[in-house]
């Protein structure tokens, strides 16, 4: 790979995170959700401070929500891979 092209595929993922960040903040704050959204802030600000990657965090965080939310519209039955 191009070292052009993983500063291209870096850019679209970054971008992707950060919508799918905002939306998972705007979501929790329209739900009143404040403590859970707090509790999310101070998991990243640890990274921060301790070091690591913001972005991988971020990324970890939605989609952990992602899969909860799943589990929770599918009534708590997760799909089996065959």
């Amino acid at each position: 790979m191009k070292p052009e092209d993983f500063v291209k595929l870096y850019g679209a993922w970054s971008k992707l995170i950060r919508t799918e960040w905002e939306a998972l903040m705007g979501r929790l704050e329209r739900e009143g959700r404040e403590d859970e959204r707090q509790k999310i802030l101070d998991e990243l600000d640890n990274v921060r401070v301790y070091g690591g990657s913001v972005l991988a965090k971020m990324a970890e965080i939605v989609v952990r929500y992602r899969n909860d939310r799943y589990r929770q519209t599918s009534g708590g039955m997760e799909r089996k891979r065959i």
